[in-house]
């Protein structure tokens, strides 16, 4: 379950990136009236919405990251952040606990989350 979790980090973090990648400036993925037939972007009601997709396209396991991640506590976080956003090449024993002090914590969020 432990690897399992790492390898859904390494998906959302990929994810994530990619939608980035696909909202910067150059030439964009999709024309703004695709995205509008594809995503319902309309506008007619006020509400423009975002350029960007929402999670609509996204996996099961990255939209139920997104769940939980916000409500993890800032140090485990800082570790999401610099092990798998930053790919930090720093291995220590103190990152290994926190990996897996963060592996253990998301696998019983996940469990209340389908």
């Amino acid at each position: 379950m432990l690897k399992r979790i790492d390898a859904d980090l390494f998906d959302w973090v990929e994810f994530h990136t990619r939608q980035l990648e696909d909202s910067g400036i150059g030439m964009p993925s999709a024309t703004p009236v695709s995205r509008m037939m594809e995503y319902g972007i309309t506008g007619n009601d006020g509400n423009y919405g975002s350029h960007v997709p929402l999670l609509g396209n996204a996996p099961p396991h990255v939209k139920r990251l997104d769940k939980v991640l916000p409500a993890m506590p800032d140090q485990l976080l800082a570790i999401v952040r610099q092990h798998y956003i930053e790919r930090s090449t720093a291995r220590t024993r103190k990152l290994y606990r926190q990996l897996d002090r963060l592996h253990y914590t998301l696998q019983g969020a996940l469990m209340m989350v389908r």
